[in-house]
């Protein structure tokens, strides 16, 4: 506010936020990071191979519901290397926490290519998974759920892959397939053309 001739103007700055991006690369890749009808939840690895990340991008941070409070679970980003082999390009831990909604920042940020997807395991002897799903057959014809590898393996059939880049043969492990949904997501940034991330960008008038 300012005064001028006993006069008093205000101004009123307009804030408004923008997303540019292209609209083939959304900001929120799985999820939603609510509670879904499967409260009951396996700890074998599921890799989320129907979801992969259609851009290259940077992930920010995981959205998700807790249904577990004491279980540690672990979120991977993974690439196919052919048919049967894929490999684990990062790892990031969900520490135990109270039920309900958790954003978890992530220090240093997850860069990802197109075609990498998430994976959710947990360490061996755990008794309960603390994300939910919701889960149908391989044949389910619902467009919400999306293939979904439920794989033999946890925490430390992943760990020597972790820092060598080693691959995993989905067949060795062995696994079966379904189509399912799981309470995470990935919240993600985009490089520009100069390289710059893409972000919300604050306009003010």
């Amino acid at each position: 506010m300012y005064e001028f001739n006993d006069c008093f103007y205000t101004y009123i700055a307009i804030v408004m936020t923008v997303f540019v991006t292209d609209p083939n690369c959304p900001f929120e890749i799985g999820g939603p990071a609510r509670s879904l009808p499967n409260i009951e939840v396996a700890t074998t690895a599921n890799l989320l191979i129907g979801q992969p990340f259609p851009c290259d991008g940077i992930i920010k941070s995981y959205s998700y519901y807790r249904i577990v409070p004491d279980i540690v679970a672990f979120v991977g980003v993974f690439r196919r290397v052919n048919d049967d082999e894929v490999k684990i390009v990062s790892v990031s831990e969900l520490k135990d926490s109270i039920p309900g909604e958790h954003v978890v920042l992530l220090s240093p940020e997850v860069r990802v290519q197109a075609g990498d997807f998430l994976g959710i395991f947990y360490q061996q002897g755990e008794v309960a998974g603390v994300i939910p799903n919701d889960v149908g057959p391989s044949t389910s014809d619902r467009e919400d759920l999306f293939q979904n590898y439920v794989v033999r393996a946890y925490f430390s059939d992943f760990a020597p892959g972790i820092d060598t880049g080693a691959t995993f043969s989905l067949s060795r492990l062995g696994y079966s397939v379904n189509r399912a949904k799981f309470a995470l997501q990935a919240d993600m940034e985009y490089p520009t053309t100069a390289g710059e991330p893409m972000s919300p960008v604050t306009i003010i008038s």
